[in-house]
């Protein structure tokens, strides 16, 4: 019986928590990018693991983070929060945001 009222009690407490929690409207990002990423040179052939080469391998990709971040820039959303920015306009390239 115990053990069951402080569980009702915890789930209460943390009922409350939730409720009271509030949404935050993030209005500027930090953004670096675009870094180009290329596939290989042979995206036909096999992996050592016998697998064929994937597009979403490339988020596997290793990035230079110094480099990235170096060149960071400050986004504004508009009013409904959005944001945008330019993609390349061939190949493949990865973003980075934070806030």
């Amino acid at each position: 019986m115990n053990k069951c009222t402080s569980l009702l009690s915890v789930l209460l407490v943390s009922a409350f928590t939730l409720q009271a929690a509030e949404d935050v409207k993030v209005m500027q990002f930090l953004h670096a990018g675009p870094v180009p990423v290329n596939k290989p040179i042979m995206a036909d052939s096999l992996n050592v693991n016998g697998k064929p080469f994937e597009i979403k391998n490339l988020l596997n990709s290793t990035v230079p983070f110094d480099r990235a971040l170096a060149n960071a820039t400050v986004l504004n959303a508009d009013t409904a929060g959005m944001i945008s920015f330019d993609a390349p306009p061939k190949g493949y390239a990865l973003h980075f945001f934070s806030f």
